[in-house]
């Protein structure tokens, strides 16, 4: 008969619920589409991944950027307003769209450390990439570990549609970063 998982990997649920809540900020929005930044915040730390693995800091550190995102850009290099977005406005078009956007998900029995016990073999320092393994993923198994739901689709769409279309996804990806490059310098 087959195995079940050792329950020594799986951390045991703690007394009490933890509040779970999803943290999102807009980094790019290309070609109708933006694509986010995002971490789970468990009662009052953050829980984030990126190159050097799984990070621990106070709420929405991770999500702290030096500049504002790029303007939103069309095939054809064309500026569009948010309100022309396909699926609609996902924002305000008042609102700062660096400014996270936190949404309470739920509860758990599981803590940040039981998550971070959890999910640390499969998301590792140095197997980070951009499309496959990304923040997007790591919030999305997170949020699954600790409340059973998943991430918004729009939060990841761009990392879908790329890696939908590979191995045509290097020639989509240097289409739009060349209409964003011509955009940027005016050409």
């Amino acid at each position: 008969m087959g195995q079940s998982a050792s329950t020594a990997e799986m951390p045991e649920a703690q007394e009490g619920q933890h509040t779970i809540s999803l943290a999102a900020t807009e980094i790019i929005r290309v070609a109708g589409m933006s694509g986010y930044h995002t971490s789970v915040i468990v009662d009052d730390q953050e829980y984030f991944f990126d190159s050097i693995g799984i990070l621990e800091a106070k709420p929405l550190f991770s999500h702290m950027l030096p500049e504002p995102p790029e303007p939103d850009i069309d095939a054809t290099g064309l500026d569009l307003p948010p309100s022309r977005h396909p699926s609609g406005p996902l924002r305000s078009p008042s609102r700062d769209s660096r400014e996270p956007v936190v949404t309470r998900i739920g509860s758990s029995a599981y803590s940040g450390r039981d998550l971070v016990a959890a999910l640390h073999q499969y998301f590792e320092r140095g197997t980070y990439d951009v499309f496959y393994k990304n923040c997007n993923t790591f919030t999305d198994a997170a949020l699954y570990f600790l409340t059973k739901t998943r991430m918004p689709a729009y939060c990841n769409r761009i990392e879908r549609l790329v890696t939908a279309t590979d191995p045509v996804s290097v020639s989509l990806l240097n289409r739009i970063f060349k209409a964003m490059v011509e955009h940027q310098q005016g050409v």
